[in-house]
């Protein structure tokens, strides 16, 4: 009997056994082999400069005694590490480039060394660097090498190694291309990190974005930013004093900022405005990336200064709305209505050359409302107050030479030039109550009723406006003071 019941449990493990499947390898090892053998292979770090300059030396040296070709193998393999990087380019070295060619028609492999030198060093005033580009792709055309030739299928569809049409059909296909960002990337080995930092793919970035302005116009305006964005915004790492690593998001190429923001903000500043571009994504993407003009104006200096003034203008709009929504969540007065009818009217009829700015300031217990201070994007002043003022916002508009604050609760409007010391400054951080309640400019009676103005210099009150008398005072007012001109019609439709 025990033999038996050890005999029906040798059978049972068995069938387990043979139920168990094999543990095969999710994706065979000669698939990825054969994957790794057809995929461009990583570029490697360049030596440092003092391994660098050796180099150039030995070769100017063997080159200047007319003996290129006696150079050891080892370091001719090397000599495109050197041929642009700096002055003196070793590829005006005499002979030398040739001797280099020669001896890459014989070794295909040595041909990586010379693509990734033109890659990195790429610029059309490089010496001899077109006619090395054409070099690299007949020696290509010609290699049966499996390593070089997703290279060759590289530039036989976009011209890569073609200095005066590389840069401009690699960003096109970024930009408008059939194939995913991501594709294009990969095709060109721009996916690589190093190679990214190349100044061909600079080259082609800055081609991508000379074609922007007029893809932003197209009907496929947002396909055509989203595409875009996605070459021009990477997420960096930092890391703060204590080594703890954040990332941030940041251009990809930071010395293209003026260009970036040139591009971005073309269509609407030339007539007519583009009906069809995601100004709230390009608005979005250039505060993240850039920063805020106003409160880092630095980072602006590259682009014409009409770029910072439309995005301060566009701040300037989110800002008032902002301002009379935060009201509206404790003030259901009806007299906020024309409030903002006015200043709203304001910042649309303000010359565009010269757009009206905006700057909220929050109390203490508007500051702590989370809400507030994210509407605002961290993008606010702060009144050093307490008891009735730690619950009130305060709005400075700048219109021309003139700086107006309207407050949250019934305060009066009041007026100061710039130049002005009583005048608060806007985009400051940190105001006090008196600093913005100090005395200003008087404001004239209404042109029509003949009053309703303030002549103490305490600001004007906002009296009967459904009638139109306090927003007449301060039309008149503005029309004094700057280049503002407002009609009944402008701020009386609420």
């Amino acid at each position: 009997m025990t033999e038996a019941i050890a005999a029906l449990r040798e059978l049972a493990a068995l069938r387990d056994l043979l139920q168990l499947k094999p543990a095969l390898p999710e994706h065979p090892a000669c698939l990825q082999q054969s994957a790794d053998l057809f995929r461009k292979e990583q570029a490697a770090a360049l030596p440092s400069g003092e391994v660098l300059e050796i180099l150039r030396e030995e070769l100017r040296q063997a080159c200047a005694a007319g003996a290129p070709s006696q150079l050891p193998a080892r370091m001719l393999r090397r000599a495109p590490m050197v041929f642009w990087d700096r002055d003196p380019q070793a590829a005006a070295f005499p002979g030398l480039l040739e001797t280099f060619l020669e001896a890459a028609a014989a070794k295909p492999r040595w041909l990586r060394e010379l693509m990734e030198a033109w890659l990195r060093d790429f610029g059309p005033d490089r010496a001899r660097l077109p006619e090395a580009g054409r070099a690299a792709a007949n020696l290509l055309a010609l290699t049966r090498d499996p390593r070089l030739q997703p290279w060759d299928r590289a530039h036989r569809r976009y011209a890569m190694f073609d200095a005066a049409r590389g840069p401009e059909r690699v960003g096109s296909a970024l930009l408008s291309g059939a194939e995913p960002v991501e594709a294009v990337l990969s095709e060109t080995g721009m996916d690589d990190p190093i190679r990214a930092e190349g100044r061909f793919f600079r080259a082609a970035v800055k081609a991508m974005l000379a074609a922007l302005p007029a893809a932003l116009r197209s009907p496929g305006a947002g396909e055509a930013w989203a595409r875009a964005a996605a070459i021009l915004e990477v997420q960096r790492v930092r890391r703060d004093r204590s080594g703890r690593e954040s990332t941030e998001p940041t251009l990809r190429v930071p010395d293209l900022a003026g260009e970036v923001i040139a591009a971005c903000l073309n269509p609407w500043l030339r007539d007519p405005p583009a009906p069809s571009a995601p100004r709230e994504e390009i608005k979005a993407f250039l505060l993240r990336v850039v920063g805020d003009p106003r409160l880092r104006p630095e980072r602006w200096r590259a682009a014409p200064e009409a770029c910072a003034q439309l995005m301060r203008s566009w701040l300037a709009a989110a800002s008032l709305e902002t301002f009379f929504s935060l009201i509206s969540e404790t003030n259901d007065d009806p007299q906020w209505r024309y409030r903002r009818a006015f200043w709203r009217a304001c910042l649309r009829k303000m010359p565009r050359d010269r757009p009206a700015e905006v700057w909220v300031v929050l109390g203490p217990g508007m500051a702590a409302r989370a809400k507030a201070v994210k509407d605002l994007a961290n993008a606010h002043g702060r009144m050093e107050a307490s008891g009735q003022y730690g619950e009130q916002a305060v709005l400075l508009l700048r219109l021309g030479n003139i700086v107006l604050s309207e407050w949250s609760n019934v305060g009066p409007v009041r007026a100061w030039e710039i130049g002005d010391a009583r005048c608060p400054a806007l985009y400051s951080q940190r105001y006090g109550v008196e600093e913005l309640r100090a005395k200003g400019l008087d404001f004239p009676d209404h042109p029509i009723f003949g009053n309703g103005g303030s002549f103490d210099g305490r600001g004007l009150r906002h009296n009967t406006p459904r009638n139109g008398l306090w927003q007449g005072c301060a039309a008149a007012f503005l029309q004094n003071h700057t280049e503002l001109r407002l009609t009944p019609k402008d701020y009386m439709t609420i």
